[in-house]
């Protein structure tokens, strides 16, 4: 339970330094760019702990990997993690859409 709420506060609280890194060092201020940009970071961040996860639980010990990884026999647990890590970006994207229009 606590694996699910870590990569949904990753999204959540991760996308918004990343946009305003994206903003200050680049000519994009506003637009499409200047959130699917820190949007597509948190996706890629979020594909890569998982694979690294995967790659130290079959490097360690192959017949407990699936201990080690926390799936706790979920095949679909990687898939999970990152589809929470998308969804508390687009949350605070879109809070961030809707402050700025206001």
């Amino acid at each position: 339970m606590y694996d699910r709420l870590v990569h949904l506060l990753f999204g959540l609280l991760l996308v918004y330094p990343i946009r305003e890194i994206f903003i200050r060092t680049t000519n994009i201020s506003s637009g499409f760019w200047a959130y699917f940009v820190p949007f597509m970071v948190i996706s890629a961040f979020s594909g890569i702990y998982e694979v690294i996860e995967w790659g130290a639980a079959v490097i360690v010990n192959p017949e407990a990997g699936i201990a080690f990884s926390g799936s706790q026999g979920d095949i679909w647990d990687a898939q999970k993690d990152m589809f929470l890590a998308k969804i508390g970006a687009l949350i605070t994207l879109g809070s961030i859409i809707i402050n700025h229009r206001n």
